[in-house]
Parts: structure tokens; C-alpha cells; sequence
């Protein structure tokens, strides 16, 4: 489903989120939140999470090289936090391990 969209000045394009559901495997839901971009939609990130006993679980986000530090990780968090509300009734999200550069964003974000 392609969602609300956001635009980062940076790359003076409408960036659209695409939230898809991979699976269900013993009580668990994973899903992939896509940033897109652009007429043909290219993906510049995206988060993988997972719903379990409900709780939210970041597992991974990344985004491009070539998007860093353009607000792309930041959005796609505002995106997540938006479809929290909406779909899973605003419960708790949890971060798996953290990279030092998932720790910095998450501190960004408080």
C-alpha cells in the first residue's frame, strides 16, 4: 500500500511509502517500509520491522549511500510512527541491536 508522502528538500522530489507485508510465521507479522521516489518509484530505504505479541520490532533500516544524511532515515521513522497510530493502536516499538549509526539515529529522534 503507498501511503502519505513526504518532500525532502534535498532531492526536490515527492517521496511516497509503500508498507508491505512479507509474512506471518508463528504469531509473527514482518513487514518492509519503502521509501520511494520519483515516476518509476525508486526505492531509497526502507525499514524492516515486525509485529509480535504487540510489540513493534525494528530489525534494520538502511538507506541508499547516495541518500544520507537528507532526512530519508528520519522520514521513513515519521512514516513508521504514523502507521503505529493508525494500524497498531500506538504500541510500544522496540529497536533490535544498533549499529552506531542506528544508535545516533535513534537519539536523533527523541
Amino acid at each position: 500500500m503507498l501511503s502519505n508522502w513526504y518532500k525532502i528538500s534535498q532531492l526536490d522530489q515527492d517521496i511516497v511509502f509503500e508498507n508491505i507485508h512479507e509474512d506471518y510465521i508463528k504469531g509473527q507479522n514482518n513487514y518492509i517500509l519503502v521509501a520511494r521516489v520519483g515516476e518509476d518509484k525508486k526505492p531509497l530505504g526502507y525499514i524492516e520491522y515486525s509485529e509480535y505479541e504487540g510489540i513493534l520490532q525494528i530489525s534494520y533500516i538502511f538507506v541508499g549511500k547516495q541518500y544520507r544524511r537528507q532526512g530519508i532515515g528520519t522520514a521513513l521513522m515519521g512514516e513508521l510512527e504514523r502507521l503505529n497510530k493508525e494500524e497498531f493502536e500506538g504500541r510500544p516499538i522496540k529497536w533490535g541491536m544498533l549499529t552506531e549509526e542506528g544508535a545516533f539515529l535513534r537519539e536523533s529522534l527523541k
